[in-house]
């Protein structure tokens, strides 16, 4: 530092001076893009919702051959990744999801088409209480 100074260079201290405003606007720039990747981010890196899980029964009007169901007044899709199964887990036909029956689903909703999937339908014999839940290992 005294060798500029010794050598006549009257801008080392303009010159010092700038270098410490670059760096201290270079680190708020780069705080900047940082936040703002982490933020755009969020939404591309996050692969699935939160899972809802609820049981209701199955209402007339839904139409498996469109893929959806209507339970609890509310339209369920249905992908082939749907998982369909009687109350003991044992895979079962989706013709036997009919009116007026009771069911378990694990839904998750799918924000870009703004609709409800079912992952997990569990094909009940009656409704269950919620003391009757743990006599069912599906139900948590």
């Amino acid at each position: 530092m005294l060798l500029f100074q010794s050598t006549g260079d009257k801008n080392f201290k303009e010159k010092r001076g700038m270098k410490r405003i670059k760096i201290k606007y270079s680190w708020r720039y780069l705080i900047i893009i940082g936040g703002l990747f982490c933020f755009l981010a969020q939404t591309g890196f996050a692969k699935e919702g939160p899972v809802i899980r609820t049981q209701g029964l199955i209402n007339p009007g839904g139409n498996l051959n469109a893929g959806y169901l209507l339970i609890n007044e509310m339209r369920i899709y249905l992908n082939p990744s749907t998982q369909i199964m009687d109350h003991r887990g044992i895979p079962i036909p989706t013709t036997e999801l009919k009116p007026k029956k009771w069911v378990y689903l694990e839904l998750e909703k799918d924000l870009i088409r703004n609709a409800i999937k079912a992952k997990k339908i569990y094909l009940l014999p009656c409704y269950i209480r919620p003391e009757e839940k743990r006599q069912y290992p599906f139900m948590k």
